[in-house]
């Protein structure tokens, strides 16, 4: 089992972070993403719980799931099916306000199907999670 964990202030109201990053078709605008879309809708709010969101980058597909949705504080997803292939138990995304913006707070605990890859899955993801928090940074302070 690995865990990736990492955390990012950004200096806009939690609200507006939250919106920035479950607009899960602006993440296309990230470096190295091919794209990025919802397929299936979620139940209440298209990004929301039930929504089915499909990411594309080198090497790399990811079919998830929303599977908790707690506006503007909390998103939780899961890995359905991926390239490569993982075992994912949780995908976990925290939006917290603070003096100083909005902390964000991303955890995703998973496995690869491939033996001995989950360092390197691992280093791939957490390089991957800190580009889609920096290009949400630029996009919000930018506004300001």
């Amino acid at each position: 089992m690995a865990t990736i964990f990492i955390q990012r202030t950004i200096k806009a109201p939690v609200q507006d972070v939250f919106d920035a990053y479950v607009d899960h078709g602006s993440w296309i605008e990230v470096p190295g993403v091919l794209s990025a879309k919802v397929v299936q809708p979620g139940r209440v709010e298209h990004n929301g719980i039930g929504a089915i969101r499909e990411i594309a980058a080198p090497g790399a597909w990811f079919r998830e799931e929303i599977t908790a949705f707690d506006r503007p504080h909390r998103m939780e997803y899961k890995v359905l099916k991926s390239v490569p292939p993982l075992r994912h138990d949780l995908g976990l995304v925290e939006f917290r306000q603070t003096a100083d913006g909005t902390l964000v707070s991303w955890t995703s605990h998973f496995h690869s199907k491939i033996p001995f890859t989950d360092g390197l899955v691992k280093q791939v993801g957490t390089q991957i999670f800190g580009l889609v928090l920096r290009t949400i940074d630029k996009r919000l302070t930018a506004k300001v």
